[in-house]
């Protein structure tokens, strides 16, 4: 009996070292998080390295001012995302929020959220957040309205995404480069 708890708890500590060890190649950035939808129960989702992705996107665009990037790396995720979205945060695997510092429309935001059927609200509340900031340059800067307006707002497995610039499609068609 004695034995075969030794066993048991042998193969506990040996499985538990496995884990902590992981199975990914030397030096890859991309991360992987376990899928919650029961039809992916078992399945799990690589993203891609989201600081590699952001400094894609916003390079697609060379008439970007110069912007801030907000990430989920950083100390205050969960209140940053709060400024884009109403969605529960531990709905969310990544985020990344890029912004004008000189106070214009141009705005990029992708959110990667943990369950593919939630994709459909993050790109919800985009759209809610989107409509927000047209409200909000009526009232600070009219000439930004158009540009707010063109907003491009879309899903795509995992990921809900906002385009707010001016080269709105090559930052797009990053974005689908940096998922692939």
């Amino acid at each position: 009996m004695r034995k075969n708890r030794l066993y048991c708890a042998g193969a506990a500590l040996l499985l538990a070292g496995c884990m902590l060890c992981g199975c990914g190649e030397a030096g890859s950035t991309a991360e992987t998080a376990p899928v919650s939808s029961a039809a992916e129960s078992e399945a799990e989702v690589t993203y891609p390295d989201m600081k590699q992705l952001v400094t894609d996107m916003v390079a697609a665009d060379s008439t970007l001012p110069d912007m801030l990037i907000v990430t989920d790396a950083d100390s205050d995720a969960d209140v940053s995302f709060a400024s884009v979205s109403d969605m529960e945060y531990d709905k969310i695997a990544h985020y990344l929020l890029v912004y004008s510092l000189a106070g214009k429309a141009d705005e990029i935001c992708v959110i990667a959220v943990k369950d593919k059927a939630d994709a459909a609200e993050a790109e919800a509340e985009l759209k809610k957040h989107a409509e927000s900031r047209v409200r909000m340059y009526r009232e600070y800067d009219a000439t930004q309205v158009p540009r707010a307006e063109k907003a491009v707002v879309f899903s795509e497995g995992h990921y809900a995404v906002l385009i707010i610039c001016d080269n709105a499609d090559a930052v797009k068609a990053a974005f689908t480069a940096g998922i692939a």
